[in-house]
């Protein structure tokens, strides 16, 4: 709330430093004493000149301090001295109202003339905030003494309506300031048109536009340059010369008197379709014009400049969609199914006559292999032929059903891509041929000439439905080309195909990190509509992008040569020590652990040792994992060690007949399988040899992922082994392992394995490359049958740079090495491994190889503390490289400056156009030239408008709209007019001392400062309720002049229509029921104490029993503890905490229970409390107030809550604290 005076408040001291007008900020953060203000205070006299060298003197420091003009009022002391008020005070509508109630700071409006009212972003004054702040407004002139026409109202904004409807702007307006409509002038914004020559001239038709756009874009992007490659594209433009002199204004003038430009300028005056100017143009100009060739046009006449302002200032809006879910159909023009990334693209092509039946198309996470997905009534695939269907004369056949309707659903494909070409699916054990018609999707049993159920005449298309198993019908159970499996997770079985659909928080981040790297600034606001997508956005970017960047960082170091995993941990922790910015960006977890002081400590050893694990875990992706510099081809696993000279080696490569070479690849390719199987041995931390817990320091630092049990191989697992312990070579019941097929696949007969497999693990034990170790619990005792186990040497592994990936043609799996025979080493896997080059197209290498600038997002939401919030905005707004994204809510859809911004991007359409313009005028604030990118989910809202993009461009923009007649609102701002007047009546000069000295009592004692007053008595639990009886009588003594007092502030331009509120007979009830209100708040105040007290002796008694607390418990207690020392206001509110009102300070309480005015800022009376582990340093505790329908989303059991980069979970909820019950 005080983001944007603060915000205004920078930019008042740059423009009044050294004028003698004083000006000041009054929010909740003023100090109250002038030695409280912390920065530097120039002397009085100080100019303009003598405030910005010492600002940049401070700047150039690289202090935090602030620097206060003479002219500037810090403190409230000072603003309430008599004849020392500022001119000039910004504040908001709580300030306003605490002062008007409180009474605390009221010398500032003392005989003040409030000649100007300004709200600065008015268009979000709707709903509750707008209707609160315009009975505000009309209560500050009653105070001061001003009626309506004595005070200039001015609001501000750029999208508070319609230009071409400026009378729903004065109807805002007048209902807003309580003015009549005839005295509203609106005044919209405009620019200084450009002075276009009268002799202008269309330049000649451009023949390779598109190289020439490149070239433009070029030319205008060196900076450096002398702008010859801007004279020499210009020249190829126009087959003119431009004048010698600057560049930038002689292309100024020479395009002046370009009649293309000046007509697309006109063209371009609202937005329109870029593919619809070319035609346009044509007709202007009277020749073609290519959409290329208007791109390089405007790219000159933007870097054209007369005095620093651009010729023309084109802005961009794009509209991006996902693959919403990819589908295919059958239509009888196509020889084999055509595929649709969106379902709606194939309907638009069809335009709604000949519509096909749609297939959702889902694809296998391990090896690709496609599989399409029908729902139909009553069908059952679980035995050896399909059953069920509807019956009919001549047949049978299967209705199409909507899942929701009932359907089944039903896994089916047409091919095994990578499959032998005798592979038929007609004779599969696994599948039944079934013939889909094309039309309508009704599935028939066999060839028919016309569908049983549309009628639609044609041939049929065969597809073949997977046999299900009972315990998951209707889902895949394992992939039929390369066999991979499902798991259940819990409750849910996830199938291993997944469909063809985007991300959304995948696609932002991609749109996001090359907005970034393509920035002239590389700043950026993503923008979300709720504080939980943000929080969410802000946390997996983050991640994902550190994550990339130390693949990044693992790959350069590779290319210096063979490295060891210390020698790789070692490089990477040499270049964060250099860049503090990068390492506090990488690796998180150790500056929430320790924090740097000077050279070496423990920081460096907790960096080391984080460093050292990240490197393991790279080099133990699964083998099905696709993202990583294995999967990528760009590294290379060797072992010392293993070298083809070996005699083991040679001897049985000269028996198998192949090269040794070969053989040691193979030996190489089966210890691959063992380190990604996380077989390892990791000397300095056991990582992979014992068991992780919850509890385990290096777990809960986020060190180390949660990796499953530790994993030893042998040649024979013994009969009490467990095979989710122990990896063998040889089965001892003589079934088939992973190794001793891949030793067949090498050539080695069945009689053969054996002895071949048993000495090969005798040559790898004795040079040292598998390590006998003992697995280990989670408190490092060893475990009970397990013995005689072995893991490869994480010590012997060497990783060197590598380009290009051998692959199976059946499975799709990946390695860096070539087989023996090219046999591919998957499990139970017949294929053949082709090697394939780098994908120049491929974007993780593009990344890898372009030197993106790394995508450095926060999170900027409520939640975010308000410190954090402002060290973040200035880095942000500075040349730092610590932030260059945020990922925010509409709270920065205000006029806040956040520098200069070349783009913004959209995670989702915004609700009305009216925020769609506040969001995108974030982008190109300083030069109006700028790309604003909306992201397009698949909800009907997002698509409706990126198939029509101009309805929102070019939608009505509504001023705010808020409803005064609204009795419950009424009575709040009654309430608070009443106790204005009281205070005004302790002041009065008319009235004795002692009356005077009986109001202020009575008001000291019925509206104490702190609400630890209605609940406790010298300290003690009060053991009735307090008597407001005073307070009564003191109301019923003035119950005329009040209602008079307010019946003057409420009568000021209130609305006709809405007049029905405040009647006389109205308000007068809302003066004489206030304190029978007052005490229905004091009296839930007093059952939350009661409940909270029981709480604690029932848990004092259950730890006399227990001799503890079970930790949820614990918890509890601790909580009711808080709650008891907060209403008795022993327990301050921490400043670091991020929203929620003071729930000490009276008028805060009040407003939050509905007895005085909120505002809309009512944070809401369900509380999440977060509790942060005790090592985590610099993270405190903190609460998200929610009210109820929010955190009915929010806080539901099991649900994610994100906040702060953290992700929480809903651990123990209190239902009610009125009804006391808690569970």
């Amino acid at each position: 709330m005080n983001a944007l005076a603060e915000d205004q408040l920078g930019r008042l001291r740059s423009l009044l430093a050294g004028t003698g007008i004083s000006f000041g900020m009054y929010v909740g953060k003023t100090p109250d004493r002038e030695a409280d203000v912390a920065g530097f205070r120039l002397p009085a006299g100080a100019s303009l000149a003598d405030y910005e060298a010492k600002l940049a003197e401070v700047r150039q420091e690289k202090r935090s301090e602030t620097v206060y003009p003479p002219e500037e009022i810090c403190s409230r002391e000072v603003m309430r001295t008599k004849g020392r008020q500022p001119r000039i005070l910004l504040t908001n509508v709580k300030q306003l109202e605490l002062l008007l109630t409180r009474q605390r700071d009221v010398e500032l409006f003392a005989d003040a003339r409030l000649d100007f009212l300004v709200f600065d972003e008015a268009h979000t004054f709707a709903g509750a905030q707008g209707a609160e702040t315009a009975c505000l407004i009309r209560r500050l002139r009653a105070f001061c003494g001003r009626e309506a026409q004595d005070t200039v109202c001015i609001a501000t904004s750029a999208t508070i309506a319609d230009r071409r409807n400026p009378d729903a702007a004065r109807d805002f307006a007048s209902r807003f300031f309580g003015v009549a409509k005839e005295s509203v002038v609106t005044v919209s914004e405009a620019y200084e048109p450009e002075v276009w020559a009268g002799d202008r001239v269309t330049p000649p038709p451009v023949k390779d536009a598109g190289h020439l756009l490149n070239e433009c874009v070029q030319a205008v992007e060196d900076e450096n340059g002398d702008g010859e490659a801007i004279r020499a594209v210009y020249r190829t433009l126009t087959t003119t010369t431009l004048a010698a002199g600057k560049w930038p204004e002689v292309l100024y003038a020479a395009l002046s008197r370009n009649e293309l430009l000046f007509q697309l300028s006109e063209e371009l005056a609202s937005p329109r379709p870029l593919h619809e100017l070319p035609v346009e143009l044509e007709k202007k100009v009277g020749r073609p014009v290519t959409e290329a060739e208007i791109l390089a046009w405007l790219t000159l006449g933007a870097a054209a400049r007369r005095e620093g302002r651009p010729l023309v200032r084109p802005v961009v809006h794009g509209f991006v969609r996902g693959i919403s879910g990819a589908v295919v159909t059958f239509p009888e023009s196509e020889p084999g199914p055509k595929l649709w990334l969106a379902a709606e693209d194939e309907i638009e092509a069809g335009g709604g006559e000949d519509r096909n039946a749609h297939f959702p198309v889902t694809t296998c996470t391990t090896c690709g292999q496609h599989y399409f997905v029908a729902f139909l009534k009553d069908f059952d695939f679980t035995g050896r032929r399909p059953g069920g269907g509807e019956a009919t004369g001549d047949g049978s056949f299967w209705l199409t059903l909507e899942e929701a309707q009932g359907g089944r659903r039903v896994v089916l494909l047409d091919r095994i891509v990578g499959g032998s070409e005798d592979e038929d699916l007609d004779e599969h054990e696994r599948t039944a041929t079934l013939h889909f018609c094309r039309r309508c999707g009704a599935a028939h049993p066999g060839v028919v000439s016309r569908c049983r159920h549309c009628g639609a005449a044609g041939e049929t298309v065969v597809l073949y439905a997977v046999r299900q198993k009972k315990d998951n019908p209707g889902l895949l159970s394992n992939c039929l080309s390369c066999g991979a499996n499902g798991r259940r997770i819990g409750s849910t079985y996830r199938e291993p195909a997944r469909p063809v659909r985007a991300t959304n928080v995948a696609d932002v981040h991609v749109l996001a990190q090359d907005m970034v790297h393509h920035s002239e600034r590389p700043r950026l606001l993503v923008f979300c509509d709720n504080r939980q997508d943000a929080a969410f956005q802000a946390g997996w970017m983050k991640d994902h992008a550190r994550r990339f960047r130390l693949r990044a960082l693992m790959a350069e170091g590779l290319k210096g040569g063979s490295l060891s995993i210390g020698d790789l941990a070692m490089h990477l922790d040499e270049i964060l020590e250099k860049d503090e910015a990068l390492s506090r960006a990488l690796v998180p977890e150790v500056w929430q652990v320790v924090r740097r002081e000077g050279g070496g400590g423990r920081h460096e050893q907790e960096r080391r040792k984080f460093l050292r694990i990240q490197v393991l875990r790279e080099i133990t992706l699964s083998s099905r994992q696709s993202i990583g510099l294995e999967p990528w081809g760009r590294m290379k696993v060797d072992y010392a060690g293993l070298d083809p000279a070996l005699p083991w080696i040679q001897e049985n490569a000269h028996a198998l007949g192949m090269p040794p070479e070969d053989l040691r690849d193979g030996v190489a390719g089966l210890l691959d399988y063992l380190r990604r199987k996380r077989v390892l041995f990791d000397p300095e931390r056991e990582i992979f040899t014992k068991y992780w817990v919850d509890g385990d320091l290096e777990v809960q630092q986020g060190y180390l992922p949660q990796v499953g049990a530790p994993v030893g191989t042998k040649l024979h697992r013994d009969a009490v082994e467990k095979q989710e312990l122990v990896t063998q070579w040889l089965s001892a019941r003589g079934g088939d392992t992973t190794i001793r097929q891949m030793a067949r696949k090498w050539g080695v007969t069945t009689e053969n394995v054996e002895g071949f497999l048993g000495g090969l693990f005798d040559v790898l034990v004795k040079t040292g490359l598998l390590k006998p170790v003992r697995l280990k619990g989670s408190k490092g005792n060893p475990l009970p049958n397990v013995s005689g186990v072995y893991q490869v040497d994480a010590d012997r592994l060497r990783l060197q740079q590598n380009h290009g990936v051998w692959r199976c043609r059946s499975c799709r799996r990946r390695t860096t090495r070539r087989s023996p025979n090219l046999a591919c080493p998957a499990w139970r896997c017949d294929g053949v491994l082709e090697f394939v080059r780098e994908d120049p197209d491929n974007y993780d290498l593009q990344l890898l190889d372009q030197g993106y600038s790394m995508l450095r997002p926060e999170e900027h939401t409520a939640m975010v503390p308000h410190d954090e919030r402002e060290r973040l905005e200035n880095l942000f707004k500075g040349d730092s490289e610590a932030v260059n994204a945020f990922v925010c809510t509409p709270t920065l859809e205000l006029g806040v400056d956040i520098g200069k911004l070349d783009a913004i991007l959209m995670r989702n359409v915004p609700p009305l156009p009216a925020n769609y313009w506040q969001r995108a005028g974030r982008a190109g604030r300083r030069h109006r030239m700028a790309v604003d990118l909306t992201y397009c989910r698949p909800v009907s809202h997002d698509r409706a408008y990126f198939a029509e993009p101009l309805k929102l461009l070019t939608g009505r923009v509504d001023p705010p709209a808020f409803n005064l007649r609204n009795d419950l609102l009424v009575a709040k701002h009654v309430h608070a007019t009443v106790i204005t007047r009281l205070h005004q009546y302790a002041r009065e000069a008319s009235r004795s001392t002692a009356e005077i000295r009986e109001i202020a009592d009575t008001l000291k004692t019925c509206l104490p400062d702190r609400v630890s007053a209605y609940l406790f008595d010298g300290g003690l639990v009060r053991e009735r309720l307090p008597d407001l009886t005073a307070l009564k009588t003191l109301i019923d003594r003035n119950t005329d002049d009040l209602c008079s007092y307010v019946e003057r502030a409420f009568c000021q331009g209130w609305p006709e229509a809405d007049a029905e509120v405040t009647r006389p007979e109205a308000l007068r009830a809302h003066v004489r029921g206030m304190v029978g209100a007052l005490t229905e708040v004091i009296v839930r105040l007093e059952r939350r104490l009661r409940w909270a007290l029981e709480q604690i002796r029932r848990l004092n008694g259950l730890r006399e029993k227990q001799g503890d607390l079970e930790p949820e418990d614990d918890a509890l207690f601790r909580r009711c503890d808080a709650l008891v020392k907060r209403l008795k206001g022993t327990a301050r509110r921490s400043r670091r905490e991020a929203e929620g009102y003071d729930d000490v300070n009276t008028f805060g309480v009040l407003a939050a229970e509905g007895f005085l005015p909120g505002y809309g800022l009512e944070v809401g009376s369900v509380l999440g409390t977060a509790e942060i582990p005790f090592w985590r340093t610099g993270a405190m505790a903190f609460t998200l107030p929610r009210p109820p329908s929010v955190a009915l989303r929010e806080y539901v059991p099991g649900n994610l809550i994100y906040a702060n980069g953290n992700r929480f979970v809903s651990r123990r909820f209190h239902r009610d604290i009125d009804e006391q019950r808690f569970e």
